[in-house]
């Protein structure tokens, strides 16, 4: 495949927490891509582990910055794509420390997002152990996605349009980065991915999957539970399901209709109670209040977050 730009400046952004081998892995995948990358950032969480060494004596152009303190994925990725974009990059691609992209991937996004005046493109997520799968479902033209040959049929010159998996292997262009602004860090995790593709979509920017370029990473986990007549509900592990319930409320409230924030907000009451507690029930409606009026003061506190991200304020 022949790049139409190969001036076009792509960097990486690697958010990563105490996972070297599954970190090396992925930064040796990106060193091998058929479109070198002009630079790799990897965002360390606050990790135990000291691989900074490791991973830096890979290649020159490898910037390893640790950070004092845990700011979550959404943290991480915010605060590495402003500094990605500091530089001269055209464009950044986002990925966990976990997945790792096929050797033509970053070529094939480029050529999409060139050739088409694409604002995000995004590989295809497939299931490192089982790699005609996707890892996570994509309901697209009134189907289910589940595999790659169902993905390459509803694929339209092997293109899904405004479908992204985020932040897994996903390309933002410095003009998305500009209109759209950054990642809602406060999010920490669960739903920051969401919210920067509906705030995106909102605002008028064209995105896509490209099929042929694949992204493996492991295959999704979470319980997902359905009373019916009520909407499934996604129980977390409950020592971080606050940052869940807030942003899901956050992004309801804000990307869809009255109604469906409230369908969710019951269902996950009525579930939770029965399956989990009245406790974690409680918490989820205070939580998925305090993300629809966009307060974030319940702990940790919006301030709290970002205080803890360099040049944040």
């Amino acid at each position: 495949m022949s790049v139409p730009h190969p001036d076009f400046r792509v960097a990486a952004v690697v958010v990563t927490f105490n996972r070297p081998v599954l970190l090396k892995r992925c930064i040796e995948s990106l060193l091998d891509q058929t479109h070198a990358l002009t630079e790799i950032i990897v965002v360390d969480n606050a990790g135990i582990e000291d691989n900074k060494d490791d991973i830096v004596g890979l290649s020159g152009n490898i910037n390893y910055i640790k950070l004092v303190h845990n700011v979550g994925g959404a943290g991480g990725f915010h605060f590495g794509l402003r500094e990605a974009f500091k530089t001269s990059a055209d464009a950044v691609i986002l990925m966990d420390d976990d997945g790792f992209p096929e050797r033509s991937a970053i070529e094939q996004l480029v050529v999409v997002m060139t050739t088409r005046e694409l604002g995000v493109v995004n590989c295809l997520v497939l299931d490192e152990d089982a790699r005609d799968e996707l890892c996570f479902e994509m309901p697209y033209a009134g189907e289910v996605i589940n595999d790659l040959p169902a993905a390459r049929r509803l694929s339209v010159d092997g293109i899904l349009e405004n479908r992204v998996g985020a932040f897994n292997g996903t390309m933002i262009s410095r003009s998305t980065f500009e209109k759209v602004g950054n990642i809602k860090a406060e999010c920490f995790i669960w739903g920051d991915e969401t919210e920067y593709v509906m705030r995106a979509r909102r605002m008028g920017v064209e995105m896509a999957t490209v099929v042929g370029a694949h992204q493996f990473h492991p295959r999704a986990r979470g319980d997902l539970v359905q009373l019916k007549p009520f909407a499934p509900v996604r129980i977390p592990p409950q020592q971080r399901s606050h940052y869940f319930y807030r942003n899901l409320g956050f992004i309801r409230f804000h990307y869809m209709s009255f109604s469906s924030f409230l369908k969710g907000g019951v269902s996950y009451f009525i579930t939770l109670t029965l399956k989990v507690g009245i406790g974690e029930a409680l918490k989820c409606t205070m939580y998925y209040i305090d993300g629809a009026l966009d307060t974030y003061r319940l702990t940790p506190s919006r301030s709290t977050l970002l205080a803890k991200i360099p040049d944040s304020n």
